[in-house]
Protein backbone atom coordinates (compact mmCIF):
# COMPACT_ATOMS: atom_id res chain seq x y z
CA UNK A 1 0.00 0.00 0.00
CA UNK A 2 2.80 2.54 1.09
CA UNK A 3 4.92 2.03 -2.37
CA UNK A 4 1.78 2.20 -4.26
CA UNK A 5 1.04 6.17 -2.55
CA UNK A 6 4.96 6.51 -3.62
CA UNK A 7 5.98 7.00 0.05
CA UNK A 8 8.62 4.89 1.68
CA UNK A 9 8.52 2.96 5.19
CA UNK A 10 11.47 5.36 6.34
CA UNK A 11 9.26 8.17 5.77
CA UNK A 12 6.24 7.05 7.21
CA UNK A 13 8.00 5.84 10.55
CA UNK A 14 9.20 9.23 10.61
CA UNK A 15 5.94 10.95 10.30
CA UNK A 16 4.24 8.67 12.94
CA UNK A 17 7.00 9.31 15.58
CA UNK A 18 6.52 12.97 15.19
CA UNK A 19 2.89 12.51 15.55
CA UNK A 20 2.87 10.62 18.98
CA UNK A 21 5.87 13.10 20.15
CA UNK A 22 3.36 16.33 19.30
CA UNK A 23 0.48 14.54 20.91
CA UNK A 24 2.30 13.77 23.85
CA UNK A 25 3.38 17.48 24.09
CA UNK A 26 -0.03 17.88 24.00
CA UNK A 27 -1.99 15.92 26.25
CA UNK A 28 1.07 15.60 29.13
CA UNK A 29 -0.12 19.34 29.83
CA UNK A 30 -3.53 18.68 30.27
CA UNK A 31 -3.09 15.62 32.52
CA UNK A 32 -0.98 16.69 34.86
Amino acid sequence: AAKQIGISPMTVTRHLKKGIQQLGSLLEPQVA
